[in-house]
């Protein structure tokens, strides 16, 4: 579950952060960027994650948390790129 709402928030960011850049003008692109960053919840997730690591990494039970989120983490990647390479193999928009 940790991993999933890791990867939810942090690719939320990245879509923002790659739609902002792609709908500036190049000069205040970076700028727009920076804000976008700060007023979104990908950068302070991934804080809390390190602050959380910080913290809990000598209990028992970190490693399999870690180990439990990073293969999901891994497994929802691999999905997510066979559904794109089968997608992009002719199969478009039903409407």
């Amino acid at each position: 579950m940790a991993g999933n709402i890791l990867v939810a928030i942090v690719s939320t960011w990245i879509r923002a952060v790659v739609e902002v850049w792609r709908s500036h003008e190049r000069g205040h692109a970076g700028r727009m960027v920076v804000l976008t960053s700060l007023f979104n919840a990908g950068p302070w997730a991934i804080v809390a994650a390190v602050i959380f690591a910080y913290y809990e990494y000598s209990e028992p039970w970190f490693v399999w948390f870690v180990g439990g989120a990073a293969v999901w983490i891994l497994l929802l990647s691999i999905l997510v790129l066979v559904n794109r390479c089968i997608r992009g193999k002719g199969q478009g928009n039903a409407a």
